[in-house]
């Protein structure tokens, strides 16, 4: 069975290419809640994120989906969550948000 990472293009393989792959992934799904939330304020839309994490593991590895993980809580927690602007992980909801995208990530 040939892997997944096997079938990307040459140019999908390279370094660069992954981080920045999934650096966009985020940038993404940043843009997709942000938009969502203007019309509606849903619990768990940082769930969203996994998809970008799952499949960075999937097609580039885990290095890559591991900084997908930890970019991903920490622009939700910038942009989204009270008190905006800041990196505050505070409450226990935040702290197992960023253990579940790492074990997806992993």
């Amino acid at each position: 069975m040939v892997a997944i990472r096997e079938k990307l293009p040459r140019l999908l393989r390279s370094v660069v290419t992954t981080w920045l792959v999934t650096a966009a992934g985020i940038a993404v799904t940043t843009l997709v809640i942000g938009k969502i939330q203007s019309f509606t304020h849903p619990e768990n839309i940082s769930v969203l994120y996994l998809l970008v994490i799952l499949g960075s593991a999937i097609a580039f590895g885990p290095y890559p989906s591991i900084f997908a993980a930890l970019a991903s809580v920490a622009v939700y927690d910038y942009y989204f969550v009270d008190p905006y602007g800041s990196l505050d992980p505070g409450d226990a909801d935040a702290w197992l948000e960023i253990l579940l995208f790492l074990i997806v990530a992993i």
